[in-house]
């Protein structure tokens, strides 16, 4: 799709995008972060057309306030897609983080301060909602992967939920992260290790504290992404995954 041109003059440092759905008008839009040599951060927003040359226009330059009184330096990964808001994880001065949000219907950003866990946090979902995951050993041994939910984005409200890793799970600790919920609440996680080899996920029945392996034959030019060498960020509606033209094979799994 050929883009418009920016109506801006502006020069900058950085440039990023971000592709998120509108649900309330049924459209895509396209975010635009842009960061100059202050290192401040503007953004603009393009709604897409379904033609191949889209015929709308930037709507124009937004600023967003610092964070703190501090500069913005670096974006922190990927952005990551949920339940209609675009989340991006940014660096700024003196090695901090903060989460920019963009709702993709309003077309406002906010900024969150992450919850006080480790930096080695990873974007997923939980229920619908953003979620950071961190993996770590308890005081028995035993590895466990703790997700912080996003539960408010206008109060900042964050709660965490803890999962025990079975034996055959807990090798992959480092990548286990989670992509969804099937519609009866059973957990989705993904393992970009497996993802690379194999494509499967793994299940979690949290009543059951049960994990069960989900074997996936995805469609060509999704095995061939997984295959990259790159992580790749999975976010799925299971209402619709068996439309796909996918198979699947359910592998119990050693839960101990």
């Amino acid at each position: 799709m050929n883009l418009p041109s920016s109506n801006s003059q502006s020069e900058y440092r950085n440039i990023w995008y971000a592709l998120g759905f509108d649900p309330m008008y049924n459209v895509y839009k396209l975010l635009k972060l842009c960061h100059n040599d202050e290192h401040k951060l503007f953004y603009d927003v393009l709604t897409l057309e379904t033609s191949s040359i889209s015929q709308g226009e930037w709507k124009g330059e937004k600023y967003i306030p610092s964070y703190n009184n501090y500069m913005f330096i670096d974006v922190g990964g990927q952005s990551y897609y949920v339940n209609g808001m675009i989340f991006w994880k940014f660096v700024y001065e003196r090695s901090g983080e903060c989460i920019i949000s963009f709702d993709v219907h309003h077309e406002n950003v906010t900024i969150i301060k992450p919850p006080p866990i480790a930096p080695t946090r990873r974007f997923g979902q939980f229920d619908g909602k953003l979620a950071l995951s961190y993996t770590h050993k308890d005081d028995y041994d035993s590895w466990i992967l703790d997700l912080w939910v996003l539960e408010d984005d206008q109060n900042i409200k964050w709660t965490k939920v803890s999962i025990k890793l079975s034996s055959e799970v807990d090798k992959y600790f480092y990548e286990a992260t989670p992509i969804g919920n099937f519609p009866s609440g059973e957990l989705v996680l993904s393992c970009f290790e497996c993802q690379k080899v194999d494509n499967y996920l793994y299940i979690y029945e949290a009543m059951k504290s049960k994990f069960t392996k989900l074997m996936i034959d995805l469609p060509r030019s999704l095995a061939l992404a997984c295959r990259t060498g790159y992580p790749v960020h999975m976010s799925c509606l299971f209402e619709n995954m068996f439309s796909l033209d996918t198979s699947l094979d359910v592998v119990e799994v050693n839960n101990k």
